[in-house]
């Protein structure tokens, strides 16, 4: 079946000296020359699970590979690439480094102040938790543990599936993650271990490293996404609780620094809060302001579906209800179901959310959006502030993290795989943050046309109305591109129209892709943007 969301058609008429790559949310063509790298370590199936920006402003993910003939057969792979979408070759020489140990799925890294890394990834057994350390060659560091390799068993928890990593102000490891008190039960929960720099147990923690997040009823399982250390050192952990996949509600959990629950948070440290009536939502990730506040992601229902779900909290966990629409921020990413992965905030305070969307929860894309700091939706960017990507057909396709560079463009990480398999493509892109102009003398918007109309709007054939007035006569010329800027057709150029209101007809080319494009009317070096949803 088509999904509805393949078949739009974004048309925008771009000032001249600005070219398609200059919107926000379309590809950076300085990237990879596309915007965009698919790509396999030592050519196995690829799963990224979260990227982030060094200070030299190369870029590092962490994910694993599928070794297959090696038990166990994930083995987690550090990646590090160059700005401009080429590996790293400094880092160990190809810009990859698979840990070959015991050790399985990566989740997180920590980047020390000297450019070392740890990688914290789930262990080979039951219950043990798993550190390796690189240099800044992507070399193991001999000198940490045996080898550069240190395994820990995780306390309580059983089967933990790790989901954050980070590093405290005094260099102590946080892991958060889910999993069950004993093997035999079919309880989960969620939980926070702390560990010295050297990977060792921190029994500073709450008496034993640990921390425990969990119901006393028995039937209400925690599921754990993600987490984040605020700003005065507390620990705070998102997810859901209830009944997986059915009748749950977001989950976000507050941790002292001594491994406590923080009582003046939620309900005894706890908050659990309904996004909506819909049977499954969960809170993802989180992020903090100056002020205090934070704004929390995920999704959540909207309409009879779920969608990109944001809501913005007080220090104690109080909604705050000016935020979005009576306290939630929302953005429809295609037709029918969307899942916030995690969010990073631009410089201009713009929170930029990633994951994916679906419509028949079998095949999924790359779902991207942009909130304003109000919680309203960008609508410079993409359709209503929501963009699809699609890299390749007929496969599952997850954006995983986000994260925001020095010059305000977004990277994106994720993979790609075909049902029911682990994995298959690791996917980096770059898209634009901001509108940029090229550098040319005319940089501000043209007023040469006023009232510009495209009427049916949205429209569902290949043929629509354009209007608009000129204030004197004019030499026009109408061009459509697509993303990557390549001219698609001309439908006229210099074309001298009077003064006064214009109306013409526009017809589409009968065999033209769905997708994203863009319809240029420029005179001279002047030209003004309009935009057009294209339904099946």
């Amino acid at each position: 079946m088509t999904k509805f969301y393949e078949h739009i058609l974004l048309i925008l008429l771009i000032p001249a000296g600005i070219t398609a790559q200059n919107i926000a949310g379309t590809f950076d063509s300085t990237f990879n020359q596309n915007g965009q790298v698919l790509f396999q370590v030592e050519n196995k199936p690829t799963q990224i699970e979260h990227i982030q920006i060094l200070p030299n402003g190369k870029y590092l993910m962490i994910g694993s590979v599928n070794a297959q003939t090696i038990s166990p057969g994930n083995r987690t792979a550090v990646i590090r690439y160059n700005s401009n979408g080429t590996p790293d070759s400094s880092f160990n020489g190809t810009g990859a480094k698979v840990l070959e140990g015991r050790i399985a799925q990566g989740e997180n890294t920590i980047v020390l102040p000297d450019q070392s890394i740890i990688s914290v990834a789930t262990g080979y057994y039951p219950n043990s938790i798993s550190f390796y350390k690189l240099d800044i060659n992507g070399k193991i560091d001999s000198s940490f543990g045996q080898n550069g390799y240190v395994n820990t068993f995780s306390g309580e928890v059983y089967y933990p599936n790790l989901r954050k990593s980070f590093q405290d102000a005094s260099g102590r490891i946080i892991v958060i993650g889910e999993g069950k008190l004993s093997p035999s039960t079919d309880k989960w929960i969620g939980f926070v271990a702390r560990y010295t720099p050297e990977g060792k147990r921190d029994s500073t923690f709450n008496d034993n490293g640990e921390v425990v997040i969990t119901d006393p009823d028995p039937n209400i399982d925690m599921e754990i996404f993600g987490g984040r250390l605020s700003p005065d050192g507390r620990i705070f952990v998102t997810g859901n609780a209830g009944s997986v996949y059915t009748n749950t509600s977001w989950l976000i959990a507050c941790i002292n620094a001594d491994g406590t629950l923080d009582q003046s948070f939620g309900n005894g440290g706890i908050l659990k809060k309904s996004m909506g009536l819909t049977q499954y939502e969960a809170c993802a990730d989180i992020h903090f302001f100056p002020d205090g506040k934070f704004v929390a992601a995920g999704w959540g229902q909207k309409s009879t579906k779920f969608h990109f779900t944001m809501a913005r909290f007080s220090e104690n966990g109080t909604q705050d209800m000016s935020y979005g629409v009576a306290g939630k921020a929302q953005i429809s990413v295609g037709c029918c179901y969307s899942f916030i992965t995690e969010i990073a905030e631009q410089a201009d305070g713009k929170i930029v959310a990633c994951g994916y969307a679906t419509k028949d929860n079998i095949y999924n894309d790359f779902a991207v959006a942009r909130f304003n700091p109000d919680g309203s939706p960008d609508s410079g960017f993409g359709i209503a502030g929501g963009l699809i990507l699609k890299f390749e057909p007929d496969t599952i396709q997850y954006a995983r993290s986000v994260a925001i560079d020095a010059d305000g463009k977004i990277l994106v990480a994720g993979y790609t795989s075909l049902v029911g398999e682990f994995a298959g493509t690791g996917v980096l892109v770059r898209l634009l943050g901001t509108p940029v102009t090229s550098g040319t003398e005319d940089t501000e918007l043209p007023d040469f046309a006023q009232n510009l109309q495209l009427s049916p709007n949205p429209v569902a054939g290949n043929r629509m109305q354009l209007a608009y007035s000129l204030e004197e006569e004019s030499t026009i010329s109408l061009d459509l591109f697509d993303l990557t800027g390549r001219k698609i057709k001309n439908f006229y150029q210099n074309q001298s129209r009077p003064e006064g209101d214009q109306t013409e007809l526009v017809e589409l080319p009968e065999n033209l892709v769905p997708g994203v494009y863009f319809l240029t009317l420029s005179a001279g070096s002047k030209a003004i943007p309009v935009k057009l949803i294209k339904l099946p």
